[in-house]
Formats: structure tokens, C-alpha cells, sequence
């Protein structure tokens, strides 16, 4: 599966909502999945690796 080249139309529950700093010349893309790096503790787009943790999905786009 590629990574998001654009904002995506995403389904989601109520629940709570968090707006974690994110990473230096990061981009976000609204509908995304959001992780936290646990090393860093900045929100960066999903991705496999053991150092993420899920936060859940980007409402707008982060840059």
C-alpha cells in the first residue's frame, strides 16, 4: 500500500481528540492515520515500525 498524496475522506467515532505537536518537515494528510513516535513523541503519518504507536486519524492536514 503507497502513502497518501492527498487528503482522504475518512469514517470515524466520537471520541476523544488530542492535537500532538508534529515532526519537523513532516506532512499529515487529513483522513490519515497518526502515530506517535515514542522515541521523539511527535505525531507522524502511519506507518509499520516498532517504535509507533497508533494515536488514530488526522481530521485536517498537518504540515
Amino acid at each position: 500500500m503507497t502513502a497518501l498524496t492527498q487528503d482522504r475522506n475518512t469514517l470515524r467515532r466520537d471520541g476523544n481528540q488530542i492535537e500532538p505537536p508534529v515532526a519537523a518537515a513532516t506532512k499529515i494528510f487529513g483522513g490519515s492515520i497518526v502515530c506517535i513516535n515514542t522515541a521523539t513523541g511527535y505525531a507522524v503519518p502511519g506507518s509499520t515500525s516498532t517504535t509507533l504507536k497508533a494515536a488514530g486519524v488526522a481530521e485536517d492536514r498537518a504540515d
